[in-house]
């Protein structure tokens, strides 16, 4: 049996030899005093990161009057045990086997503690509470564990790249998931992993018939989308995908007496067909970004999510901080979509209230996080406030038809751009 005791006295022996070498390597390693078990060696470890920090030397008689004049040398076990780590005959070939212990020992340390609650605790959580709190443990030893802290070298970086395009070049595909609006698609190429969308327009100005629209086309190619409605039940979201699907009256599907008999047909054949796709909706009310991103995290854990819709931000409740302004908030909570995006590679499409100026309600910052801001401006179709990676500053000819739920092409007026405000 592996002694990970011994193993993190090694590596503090080896850092305490050779501070010059092993030190950086350690810090860009992600190690910190966390990976050691005892509290002398974190104490020990701390100091000498302090040390280094100072622009420091580390060597055997200054650190030890360092640590007496601290108070902290009888903490650790006097000068003995200071002699017994530097005289600890390690090389610093053995460096990468400490490191992978040092790893493996903290992962299962985070594992023992997730898994040793007291059983009071166990029963005061509910079923959901207890599945997110085995799941971050698991995240965390995963991370704990991993050899790798998500960084790459230019020669992966680029690898990666190229075996992106030419996929793209070979197989003449777009690089994101299809919006099925053909003018979009051309000037942002799809919603791609990783992006924080925001469609932006007032109060029934059709930004949820446009992310439903998103999320349908999402559906009809195979993927699958998953739908946060903070307005909405999951039923009205349901007839608004139908209408969107079929061309059926949203009036009549809303007031059934009014559909004709072959629009009933229609509406059975599309219920039917949605309930084969690969939807998943959540119409909870006050729903906050940490429960969010919580539930997208356990629909990704069971099935790969591609999109991602928050409808609208305006509507989240609570994760109010002392002193924080509404406006800090909703920037915070977009900033937290973005990295939802990243986390799960998926495109997350927020939706946004904006002001009888244009300007988006309570929070113009949160367009800093976004990759894409759309603005719909009625007649004067869909501008492109924002585009990452494409053109912006642009109408485009997408026009909402509220009957059947569904933005369509169309020629756009002369008009002027208007200005570019968030």
């Amino acid at each position: 049996m592996i002694n990970y005791t011994k193993i993190e006295m090694s590596m503090l022996s080896i850092a305490l030899q050779y501070p010059d070498v092993v030190m950086p390597k350690l810090l860009g390693d992600g190690i910190t005093d966390d990976h050691f078990s005892e509290p002398r060696q974190k104490l020990i470890f701390n100091l000498m990161v302090d040390q280094r920090s100072k622009g420091k030397a580390i060597e055997l008689i200054s650190f030890c009057n360092i640590m007496h004049n601290n108070g902290d040398l009888e903490r650790v076990g006097g000068d003995a045990y200071i002699a017994e780590l530097y005289n600890y005959q390690p090389q610093t070939g053995h460096y990468t086997y400490h490191l992978e212990m040092l790893r493996q020992a903290r992962a299962k340390r985070i594992a023992l503690d997730a898994l040793e609650m007291p059983i009071e605790d166990v029963r005061a959580l509910s079923a959901e509470e207890l599945a997110d709190h085995l799941r971050n443990a698991s995240e965390r030893v995963s991370k704990a564990s991993e050899s790798s802290d998500g960084s790459k070298d230019a020669k992966q970086a680029c690898k990666e790249f190229l075996a992106e395009f030419e996929d793209q070049l070979q197989n003449k595909t777009q690089i994101g998931t299809s919006t099925g609006m053909e003018s979009l698609d051309g000037v942002t190429n799809g919603m791609r992993s990783g992006e924080l969308w925001i469609i932006a327009a007032p109060t029934s100005g059709g930004k949820s018939v446009m992310a439903l629209q998103l999320a349908l086309s999402t559906l009809t190619q195979g993927k699958r989308a998953g739908v946060f409605s903070l307005e909405m039940t999951a039923e009205e979201n349901i007839a608004r995908l139908i209408s969107c699907h079929r061309g059926i009256d949203y009036g009549a599907l809303r007031k059934p007496s009014l559909l004709k008999r072959e629009d009933l047909k229609r509406m059975k054949a599309s219920v039917i067909t949605l309930s084969e796709m690969n939807l998943i909706i959540c119409d909870e009310a006050g729903l906050s970004i940490d429960r969010i991103c919580s539930l997208a995290q356990r629909w990704d854990d069971t099935d790969k999510v591609d999109t991602i819709i928050v409808d609208y931000m305006q509507l989240m409740q609570g994760d109010y901080r002392k002193g924080e302004r509404t406006d800090e908030k909703l920037c915070r909570i977009s900033g937290a979509l973005k990295q939802l995006a990243k986390k799960l590679k998926c495109c997350v499409v927020a939706l946004s209230q904006i002001n009888a100026d244009g300007r988006m309600a309570q929070a113009s910052g949160m367009a800093n996080d976004a990759d894409v801001v759309l603005r719909i401006e009625g007649e004067q179709g869909v501008y492109v406030l924002k585009n990452r990676n494409g053109e912006k500053h642009m109408h485009l000819p997408l026009f909402l038809e509220g009957i059947h739920q569904e933005f369509k092409q169309g020629v756009l007026p002369n008009s002027e751009p208007p200005p570019s405000r968030y």
